[in-house]
């Protein structure tokens, strides 16, 4: 059997990732607004640029673990292509033998279909 890593994605977590995200993307509009907004103090927009941080700081660890996720998919894919084409290899190697077979049965059954009218010759005439 073979020893690659098995990759399983549940859809439910992918939908839960989606929606998490699309409330990231909303929580990161409010915070732009307020850093933006002229009427909010300094001390409100310090602590919102330290949250958008550490928000980014979070979105590339998450980034570089997809990339890795992604890096293990593609090496798990090429290893399926390796194998597909493997087994590939392997069918048409089968077929040509295949072919070889079913050519030296004939060839077998010919000849076993001469030798017996040949004998059956030699029998009835040396039977006469």
């Amino acid at each position: 059997m073979s020893t690659e890593p098995q990759l399983d994605y549940n859809l439910a977590e992918l939908e839960a990732a989606k929606h998490q995200s699309e409330e990231n993307l909303q929580e990161a509009i409010r915070m732009l607004k307020i850093v933006r907004d002229p009427s909010i103090e300094w001390v409100e927009k310090k602590t919102t640029m330290d949250k958008v941080i550490a928000s980014r700081a979070a979105a590339g660890n998450s980034l570089e673990a997809l990339e890795k996720q992604g890096q293990s998919l593609a090496a798990l894919i090429l290893t399926k292509q390796q194998e597909l084409v493997r087994v590939g290899r392997e069918a048409m190697e089968l077929s040509l033998c295949r072919a070889e077979n079913d050519e030296m049965i004939v060839k077998t059954r010919k000849t076993i279909q001469q030798h017996n009218a040949s004998m059956q010759q030699v029998h009835f005439e040396g039977s006469l």
